[in-house]
């Protein structure tokens, strides 16, 4: 809740509980308290759904799925996995936060924080960035390396998975859909748009004129 949005004004108004520090109003911080769960949990659930999706194991679905339907973004897919993976992991903030190099200022500080010595400052300000900068570069390597072995394999287009097969006349079954607000209605929206489309091509191809052979 940004202050001065209307989920913010909401809040307010009803004295729910949300915290001081504007320095947190930002993608990844938690300012508020949820309905159900602790906050230790929330936080912990907010974690584990970036670590669960950034694993090796799904990165090298993703590159999987993207070979698979023809994409040739190769490099694109493995820089964002990159970027996304590891900024957060080694920031600890957003990606979309963040650039290639995090700018610190040695007097960039909160009120009542003493000023650092620039020796000690700007040593760990190099090191940390040096060991970010390696961590990223294994990272890449790696993906690299899945990305290479995907490629050359000559099976790489037969690769399909739930993700990426088109939704079947089961497809209601699927708690994705049956649990998920407004689901069902965009579904039958699909359909119908589909039905459209397809009775359309089948009407123009009626009113084609025959194609005259060359001589």
């Amino acid at each position: 809740p940004l202050p001065g949005c209307e989920d913010h004004q909401t809040l307010s108004r009803k004295g729910i509980w949300m915290d001081p520090d504007l320095n947190k109003y930002d993608l990844n911080h938690r300012v508020t308290h949820h309905e159900k769960m602790p906050d230790a949990e929330w936080d912990r659930v907010y974690d584990e759904a970036w670590d669960h999706f950034y694993t090796f194991e799904h990165m090298e679905t993703i590159l999987r799925r993207m070979t698979a339907l023809g994409s040739n973004k190769k490099f694109t897919t493995v820089y964002r996995l990159l970027w996304y993976r590891d900024f957060r992991r080694l920031y600890g903030c957003h990606p979309l936060e963040g650039g290639f190099f995090r700018v610190k200022s040695r007097r960039d500080r909160r009120h009542g924080m003493p000023v650092e010595n620039p020796l000690l400052f700007y040593a760990k300000y190099a090191g940390s960035e040096v060991r970010n900068i390696a961590s990223m570069a294994v990272t890449y390597f790696k993906l690299r390396r899945a990305l290479k072995k995907i490629w050359t394999d000559p099976k790489r287009y037969e690769y399909r998975d739930i993700a990426i097969t088109p939704p079947g006349v089961d497809e209601a079954q699927l708690a994705l859909y049956s649990e998920t607000r407004g689901t069902a209605a965009e579904i039958e929206k699909h359909k119908r748009q589909r039905e459209i489309v397809k009775a359309g091509l089948a009407a123009a191809a009626a009113h084609q004129p025959p194609q005259v052979a060359a001589e």
